[in-house]
């Protein structure tokens, strides 16, 4: 009698399965049986099972069947904000989800979803969250929904800025929180990396952050009401906690003391980066950082007075904040390396920044 299957080899052959199909595998069991040494009726079975779950279409018959990987809800819940406890919520009804033998998938969820069901509890101003999850393939996908005021415009409030789109910018920082009281304010910032894809909606506008590091800012036509969290999980993970802190720790460092400023998050419509004032909204807060990456991913030019300010006026303000240029192009790096000799002039000693082509 064949040996029952363990969690951990049911997992790897409904992955081995849902891998092949989202490659257009018109053989998918073929395939799984080859690639994990399963028995061809093991495999069906469990192909049969994921088909009835409906995680699985299947259309046609014999050679023209034809497999597409469907998304299924899983749970979806509706509760009132008002003495909501976010870790009960998150254990009672959605963490079993995530429960794959030898994946960091499940602490990575529990700490994204957590921190921001926190979020519209502390901060929304709301009065009822939704949480739901779906799965499609090996990828989960949390979202949240709170109808209160909406994150960009509590946040253009509090720091009483002019723009609202000044807001998203402060929040791919991190570090900014409207209790520091109560909050750290590292909440979205590592949530928005825990995962492979993050999204966050309000106020007419839409911050996406992709696990390539790229964040994009979109706006739309109707904002709605409060904000909402998209958040896709790979149910496979090898990253802990502890090493996604580590990544944003400067010299070998416990704290959160790395960031990354996004700078093609500043340029609204032709608005060229090119004043001091313009500056000083991208330095807020950056004296808080040990090391800050300054990303010009997609800025064709800058003004002589926005680099004199970052690299001349705040380098020799903030000595023990380390400067990093990263996909400057050549017209960037002139205005960059004009102002490091105007540092070097005024402050022999003072720590200029590097310029590379990447972020490290």
């Amino acid at each position: 009698m064949a040996r029952p299957l363990t969690a951990g080899e049911r997992h790897s052959i409904e992955a081995t399965l849902f891998k092949a199909i989202t490659a257009g595998d018109r053989t998918p069991v073929q395939t799984t049986v080859r690639r994990t040494k399963a028995s061809r009726q093991t495999v069906q079975a469990i192909m049969r099972g994921l088909i009835a779950a409906g995680f699985v279409v299947a259309t046609g018959r014999t050679n023209a069947r034809r497999y597409a990987v469907n998304r299924r809800l899983l749970k979806e819940i509706t509760v009132p904000l008002a003495g909501l406890e976010e870790s009960e919520l998150w254990r009672a009804n959605f963490q079993s989800f995530f429960d794959v033998p030898g994946s960091t998938s499940q602490s990575l969820s529990l700490f994204a979803a957590t921190e921001m069901i926190n979020n519209a509890i502390d901060h929304s101003d709301g009065t009822m969250v939704s949480v739901e999850a779906t799965r499609q393939g090996e990828f989960i996908r949390v979202t949240i929904t709170d109808n209160g005021i909406g994150i960009f415009k509590r946040i253009q409030d509090h720091f009483h800025l002019v723009d609202i789109r000044h807001a998203v910018l402060d929040l791919t920082k991190g570090k900014l929180t409207t209790d520091p009281s109560r909050h750290s304010g590292m909440g979205i910032f590592f949530s928005s990396r825990a995962c492979a894809q993050f999204a966050i909606f309000a106020n007419g506008l839409m911050l996406t952050h992709f696990a390539s590091g790229r964040d994009f800012l979109f706006e739309a036509t109707e904002s709605g009401v409060g904000t909402y969290v998209e958040m896709d999980f790979p149910l496979q993970s090898d990253m802990t906690l502890a090493q996604l802190f580590e990544q944003y720790s400067a010299d070998g460092s416990s704290g959160f003391d790395k960031t990354i400023i996004p700078l093609y998050l500043t340029e609204m419509g032709e608005e060229i980066l090119v004043s001091r004032s313009q500056a000083k909204r991208v330095l807020a807060r950056v004296n808080r950082f040990k090391e800050a990456y300054i990303d010009f991913t997609d800025i064709a030019l800058v003004g002589q007075a926005f680099a004199d300010e970052i690299f001349r006026v705040f380098a020799a303000a903030h000595p023990d904040v380390r400067l990093t240029v990263t996909n400057a192009n050549a017209d960037v790096q002139k205005m960059v390396l004009l102002a490091l000799v105007g540092l070097k002039e005024q402050s022999p000693s003072a720590q200029r920044a590097r310029i590379v082509q990447s972020e490290s």
